[in-house]
């Protein structure tokens, strides 16, 4: 399921036929409608997958910490950020890029793939507060070998860049499917 912020007028609907098919509609003006398929890479129509964070909270700072073990002081000492370019608390990058593992997610459901590689460009810093928009877009079919190249990014509410970049997924087979 991804989870989409209705608070920005994205709304989610799922559609599954006997074929297996599942498809999310209804996007904010202007994005693609974004149409997955359960039965193989053949079929794989995935155009773009987007997810909405509602803002970057302190707690999602402080669990980042705790999973990560990154306490470095930028994130959690007020103080000492106000000492640097930034002059407040920024967000661990890597809390960021996560948000590429869940678009990305999206478009290996069932029956699955990996994640191959993320290439990942900080452009801006993350703040407390700031609310931000994930993209992946497919831009290469790569049959051969069953896998996706997708172009990333992340943005903030005032729609500038804060993170950009280039993965790599591979598609597993459905069962019973040819390779």
């Amino acid at each position: 399921m991804i989870l989409l912020n209705p608070a920005t007028g994205v709304t989610q609907r799922t559609v599954t036929s006997s074929a297996g098919l599942y498809t999310f509609v209804s996007l904010n003006p202007g994005e693609y409608q974004v149409t997955a398929s359960q039965t193989g890479f053949a079929s794989v129509a995935l155009t773009k997958v987007i997810v909405n964070v509602d803002q970057i909270t302190e707690a999602d700072i402080v669990l980042f910490c705790g999973v990560s073990g990154d306490t470095y002081a930028l994130h959690v000492d007020e103080e000492y950020a106000k000492t640097t370019r930034f002059g407040q608390r920024a967000a661990h990058g890597m809390l960021t890029a996560s948000l590429l593992s869940t678009v990305n997610g999206a478009m290996l459901k069932r029956p699955g793939g990996l994640y191959v590689s993320q290439t990942l460009h900080f452009r801006r810093p993350v703040f407390i507060g700031d609310t931000l928009r994930a993209t992946s877009v497919v831009v290469e079919l790569i049959p051969e070998n069953r896998r996706l190249r997708c172009k990333t990014r992340v943005v903030n509410q005032r729609g500038e860049l804060v993170l950009d970049g280039e993965a790599v997924l591979q598609k597993d087979a459905a069962p019973g499917a040819e390779a």
